[in-house]
């Protein structure tokens, strides 16, 4: 495949199901056993896009998938528009108002829209609708709401779906100064309340540096990052927040990817063996060696148990990891 890596995310929307193996510049959709390919990028769209630039892929639970390429969000709704994958695929591409696609899209958004992106430019949240054909601002947001959804003012670092399938965000101001938003684009009868929590990071270990990649886990108020050769967990609850060192990458070395052991229909009651209890921190050195380790962690405290540690190499920079059904 050409391009650089993007995602890999195992996708159930449509028959036969596919993991999805996609960069920049290519989509593959290959079979979960084989890997044999059975889609590739012109397959998926009613009208192929002349230019490829795609910088998120997701499915969700709600038998949706969504994409953002060359600045463009696009959305599949197989709920409603059957499981055919020769006959159902990408419609209208939808652009935003002027401003450039966080590469990001809302993992978890299965109330009532196609997908969530956000506007690094305008720096707020935006929504495809259910079979819409434009971007849009949500509905007004309430009192309640711990921000607006429709007003940020900061911008997106990285996220992943947690406890109750919210989304966490980490983002930062101008300053550099780091935030962790809870947001949840699930909850059908609480639109008007999308912002669950903001958290006030100032002060934590490790934010100083580029942080790579972050994972949440479900099963307790876990949320844990990764900068540098060291990967972190933050209580965002105590106060001020903290963030304690739990693993660090061997000398040399720099962790590139960090992943609990889920996938996106856990919501759905398909859950893999040991969800959030086991942890995988792929690592690179200068010259592009990849090695992936596997911890066991408490699913309540975020606690690793580095005994438990194993490692297999042979891999390149790896990028992205994500778990399909056995």
């Amino acid at each position: 495949m050409n391009g650089k890596p993007v995602r890999v995310v195992y996708s159930m929307s449509t028959k036969p199901e596919v993991v999805y193996l996609v960069s920049d510049q290519e989509i593959m959709g290959v079979d979960p056993v084989s890997f044999t390919s059975l889609y590739t990028f012109d397959n998926l769209f009613y009208e192929v896009p002349a230019q490829r630039n795609i910088t998120c892929f997701t499915v969700s639970s709600g038998r949706r998938e969504f994409m953002v390429n060359d600045n463009k969000g696009y959305g599949l709704n197989a709920s409603s528009m059957g499981s055919n994958r020769n006959t159902l695929k990408f419609g209208v591409p939808c652009k935003d108002e002027s401003g450039e696609l966080a590469p990001w899209c809302a993992q978890m958004a299965t109330a009532g829209y196609m997908g969530v992106v956000y506007n690094q430019s305008t720096q707020k949240f935006r929504c495809l609708k259910n079979n819409g054909s434009a971007l849009s601002d949500f509905s007004v947001q309430g009192k309640e709401a711990a921000f607006d959804c429709n007003q940020v003012g900061l911008e997106l670092v990285a996220s992943d779906f947690g406890r109750n399938n919210y989304e966490h965000i980490l983002m930062k101001d101008a300053s550099g100064h780091h935030y962790l938003l809870v947001a949840d684009f699930c909850g059908i009868f609480t639109q008007n309340a999308i912002g669950k929590a903001k958290y006030d990071l100032g002060g934590c270990e490790g934010l100083d540096k580029k942080v790579v990649s972050v994972t949440a886990g479900y099963k307790g108020e876990i949320f844990y990052y990764a900068s540098g050769n060291t990967l972190y967990l933050l209580d965002y609850k105590s106060v001020p927040a903290k963030a304690t060192p739990v693993w660090t990458a061997p000398a040399g070395t720099e962790i590139t990817c960090v992943r609990l052991q889920k996938y996106l229909y856990g919501a759905s009651g398909n859950k893999p063996v040991n969800d959030c209890e086991v942890i995988y921190i792929a690592t690179a050195d200068i010259a592009g060696e990849g090695v992936v380790y596997q911890l066991r962690v408490d699913p309540s405290s975020g606690v690793v148990d580095k005994s438990s540690e194993k490692s297999y190499d042979g891999f390149g920079r790896v990028m992205d990891m994500g778990w399909k059904k056995q």
